[in-house]
């Protein structure tokens, strides 16, 4: 409906505004102008020129991630919490949507450490539009960046024998999957392994301080311990000690002597 293509792409394109639609159109050259979008869609070699024009033009808007659905801290917390009751979780919302290929994305993340059933090393949860993703882990960009991209121990978790589990959900418009059986989402999609990684060190670094916070308690408690251990011993050492200097003197020492 519109009537020339700077109209068209302000109207029916999100995040393009009149100088950007202008600078389309300029990069098209004079036809852009002077031919309708009608116009333009009969033509194919026009459509390709636009089509790159598009992606060459890096002055677009991110994509408003309003339209998609994340599940949130809350209820990715208490899922954790109720499936693996682990001692510490952890877990992280991207605040703003990204973009990939002009697709919204959101990435959410949470990290576990310990639960009943859990096994020893990293063992990664993938969900893709809150579905979960069950086969091919191992070439997922979760599965990649847990287990490549992650300094764990600079957290004071041990990846081989702690057990960690890894939950990663990926909600946008279009998940970029790799081959046909859509199971797992490659590597090589740099904006979403980014945020993965970023998302996955949030948490490492949020259970850094819970991990640092018992292993102070347990040193204290190992001091105590042992003070507790060595009291009969010492006391019994003392004794001797006042006894033989009463012994010798004939009366016990002051409690200010030396």
């Amino acid at each position: 409906k519109a009537q020339s293509l700077a109209k068209f792409l302000v109207a029916d394109l999100q995040g393009v505004d009149k100088q950007v639609a202008s600078r389309v159109a300029a990069e098209l050259g004079g036809w852009a102008e002077e031919l309708t979008p009608g116009e333009i869609a009969s033509s194919a070699k026009q459509v390709m020129l636009l089509t790159q024009a598009l992606r060459d033009v890096k002055l677009f808007k991110p994509p408003d991630g309003r339209c998609l659905s994340p599940a949130g801290e809350y209820n990715l917390r208490l899922g954790i919490q109720k499936e693996v009751d682990p001692q510490f979780v952890a877990t992280y919302t991207m605040p703003r949507a990204a973009a990939h290929e002009g697709h919204p994305f959101i990435v959410e993340a949470g990290v576990a450490i310990g639960g009943a059933q859990a096994k020893e090393g990293i063992t990664v949860y993938r969900f893709a539009n809150r579905i979960p993703l069950l086969f091919e882990a191992g070439s997922d960009v979760a599965t990649r960046v847990a287990n490549r991209k992650i300094k764990w121990s600079s957290y004071k978790i041990d990846a081989k024998k702690d057990r960690v589990g890894i939950f990663v959900s990926l909600v946008s418009t279009k998940i970029p999957f790799k081959g046909t059986s859509k199971e797992y989402i490659g590597e090589d999609v740099e904006p979403i392994a980014e945020a993965v990684r970023k998302a996955l060190m949030n948490c490492a670094a949020q259970l850094k301080h819970h991990i640092a916070r018992r292993e102070a308690e347990k040193d204290a408690r190992n001091r105590r311990k042992n003070l507790t251990k060595y009291v009969p011993d010492v006391s019994d050492a003392l004794l001797k000690v006042l006894l033989k200097i009463k012994a010798r003197d004939g009366h016990a020492p002051p409690p200010d002597a030396p």
